[in-house]
């Protein structure tokens, strides 16, 4: 979870003490002490660069940060975040607190917990950042889970973007959930595959062909864009392994847009089977069998190795069993059809 909450007085409790302890981990950087209580909302805006969300995060007035990091500027000699251009950036200075802080507070955070993290009564808040589809396939189900074994937590869910794993380092978030590809840098365990299916409009010409790489690449494409702009690896890869581009007519980060766009053209939209067996049905469109040299999509969730606490850890637990439920049910699902 993000460092310092404000959920309740054991919270309060146990930043008290790490205040006081990440304190004088930052003393080598001050010309003289610095108040212990502009900790937290260093931290916050080191790590947001932006005030207001900082405010937020800190439970804050926006003023009031403003004036703690002005106190704090004063305090260690420097600007610690300037403005380049429409945003600000963490002077070198800056970027050795952030790094100090970063560090040690998950860390002081579990260590100094005053009583050990219980579901039933808990008031946390996790944070997400997945795709447009794991937003509709898994995290439902992650909501259910948590509404039955923690109901007074809460979740916030937020759309991948290209600086989502950055966040994910810095504490923004306590999890990604995306397709395990070229993540570098973070925790990561692998959630459940899926396989790729291609959907097209009803009259269109290819649905009553045999699937060829050669047909597949001669229609234009409405493309899911996923993870900071990549346009699905796992389809992109084994196409020009084999000499093959997709001519895009459409992109958008949204699934249900992409498909609803289909009726009336040419398009191919290639998405995964378990989207299509839950949504599919609901636009005027045909699912087709999607060339079979596509790779499977391999989905997990991310996170960073300080993320260490009991309250993550469970967490992470609880999507990890949500994940096989889903697993188990399709796997008798199938049992069932045979």
């Amino acid at each position: 979870m993000v460092p310092f909450r404000s959920d309740g007085p054991s919270v309060w409790i146990r930043t008290s003490a790490v205040q006081c302890m990440t304190a004088m981990a930052i003393m080598h950087e001050a010309d003289h002490r610095i108040d212990y209580n502009l900790v937290v909302p260093l931290l916050a805006v080191l790590e947001e660069r932006h005030v207001t969300r900082a405010a937020e995060r800190c439970g804050m007035s926006q003023p009031a940060l403003s004036r703690a990091l002005d106190r704090a500027r004063r305090s260690l000699g420097d600007d610690l975040l300037v403005r380049r251009g429409p945003r600000y950036e963490r002077t070198p200075r800056g970027e050795r607190l952030y790094a100090d802080l970063r560090e040690l507070v998950p860390r002081l955070d579990a260590v100094l917990a005053d009583s050990r993290f219980e579901p039933s009564t808990s008031r946390d808040r996790f944070r997400i950042v997945t795709t447009d589809y794991a937003s509709l396939l898994l995290v439902p189900q992650i909501v259910t889970a948590l509404a039955r074994r923690a109901p007074r937590a809460a979740i916030d869910c937020a759309p991948w973007d290209p600086l989502a794993p950055e966040a994910i380092g810095n504490g923004t978030y306590d999890l990604g959930i995306i397709g395990l590809d070229g993540l570098d840098g973070l925790s990561s365990e692998p959630l459940f595959a899926d396989t790729f299916v291609c959907v097209v409009a009803r009259d269109h010409p290819i649905a009553d062909e045999p699937m060829t790489l050669e047909r597949y690449a001669a229609y234009p494409h409405a493309v899911i864009g996923i993870a900071g702009g990549r346009r699905q690896p796992w389809i992109e890869r084994p196409l020009l392994s084999r000499g093959f581009k997709r001519r895009i007519g459409f992109t958008t980060t949204s699934i249900a847009s992409a498909v609803l766009a289909l009726p009336g053209t040419e398009m191919i939209c290639t998405i995964s089977r378990r989207w299509c067996e839950r949504f599919a049905r609901l636009a005027d469109v045909r699912v087709i069998d999607a060339p079979p040299s596509l790779e499977p999509l391999r989905y997990g969730m991310v996170w960073h190795a300080r993320s260490i606490d009991d309250a993550a850890v469970w967490f992470r637990g609880q999507v990890r069993d949500v994940a096989r439920d889903l697993e188990r049910g399709e796997r008798e699902t199938t049992a069932a059809l045979r």
